[in-house]
């Protein structure tokens, strides 16, 4: 994934964003996923994050799958070749359900606690996560699915390694 398709995709969908109270927000989901560096990258991470998922009110069907958007918050660590750091995030996604299958897109503005890891320069402490995830609900309320992410500056430093991970994701509905 390119590192400027971050803030593109954040403007698109803050073009559709109207004001929300409080009231409309619902928790959605709790989990866990964990995965290591994707082939794309040379160097071996692993990372684990925290999740938890609020259903924002916009929603919609097409073409047989509804849509729907969410707020994601995520907390975890990234480790690598000796060093590590913590990832803090919050951002909206959309997502396409169809039966027990789930395509999920988002974004999310980032802290990481430090601005290199596994050689990696990821430039300053202020990133951007972006995801596709695709998920299978198992039994209610379960479901697993595997996520790629790439979290980067999108060119706000000078140095903008990034860090692309695959992740796989489990989690219940609360």
């Amino acid at each position: 994934m390119h590192s400027s398709i971050a803030p593109v995709l954040g403007l698109c969908m803050l073009s559709c964003v109207q004001p929300v109270t409080a009231a409309a927000i619902d928790s959605e989901w709790v989990g866990i996923r964990g995965g290591g560096s994707a082939p794309t990258i040379s160097q071996d991470i692993d990372g684990w994050e925290l999740l938890l998922r609020f259903r924002l009110p916009w929603q919609g069907n097409t073409h047989g799958w509804s849509v729907a958007s969410h707020l994601n918050l995520g907390a975890g660590r990234f480790q690598g070749e000796g060093d590590s750091l913590n990832i803090v995030s919050a951002g909206p996604s959309v997502s396409l359900d169809r039966g027990r299958l789930s395509i999920d897109i988002g974004t999310a503005p980032t802290y990481v606690s430090e601005a290199e890891i596994a050689g990696r320069e990821l430039g300053g402490h202020f990133q951007f996560t972006s995801h596709l995830g695709v998920y299978v609900q198992l039994l209610p309320p379960l479901a697993a699915g595997v996520r790629i992410q790439h979290t980067s500056n999108a060119s706000l430093y000078h140095d903008n390694d990034g860090i692309d991970m695959l992740m796989l994701e489990l989690r219940t509905r609360l």
